[in-house]
């Protein structure tokens, strides 16, 4: 069952970056029947292995806008810091209800923002990029202490603040040598 799971959430975030944490954290939980701290650390490592590996195909074929990754980096890595910090110190009889409460919170709403992006898509197109970094801080807290997320929000900031929208991912990823 576990290598099931792993492959199909594997093959989830090859393809889009998203699952790690929305889609693991809870089948750990619910079909496993791991505890939520649990969940959430073994959803960060495998999420981490497998982007590790998936974003080195993506930097070879050279689809990496490595400005904005720096934008993201700059406020993700010390909020990831943070948000683990967080989890690590997470060891009253409660903490396990909140770290779950927190995994449903932001599946609901990145499953809500991706839908709302869908419907209030803009084609003017303007850069928004200086706020990467302060919300790839507040996104990093989240997804240390959750590691849900990440990949969803992560994609909808994305395709709100930069120049990157639905159809040029599609085009860039799919469509091109």
């Amino acid at each position: 069952m576990e290598v099931v799971i792993g492959l199909l959430i594997g093959f989830a975030i090859g393809a889009t970056g998203v699952g790690g944490g929305t889609l693991m954290v809870p089948a750990l939980i619910f079909l496993l029947g791991f505890e939520a701290r649990t969940a959430v650390a073994t959803a960060l490592l495998f999420s981490t292995c497998v982007k590790i590996l998936g974003s080195g195909l993506y930097l070879w074929h050279r689809k990496v806008d490595t400005r904005t990754l720096a934008y993201l980096l700059y406020g993700g890595l010390p909020g990831t810091i943070i948000g683990a910090l967080l989890l690590k110190r997470a060891h009253t009889q409660g903490a396990e209800a909140w770290i779950l409460f927190t995994v449903g919170l932001i599946v609901i709403v990145s499953a809500g923002l991706s839908l709302l992006h869908g419907v209030t898509a803009n084609t003017r197109w303007r850069s928004r990029a200086h706020l990467l970094p302060p919300l790839s801080f507040i996104l990093g807290i989240e997804t240390g202490f959750s590691s849900a997320g990440a990949g969803a929000l992560g994609t909808v900031m994305l395709f709100n603040l930069t120049r990157y929208h639905l159809l040029w991912w599609w085009e860039q990823i799919w469509c091109s040598d």
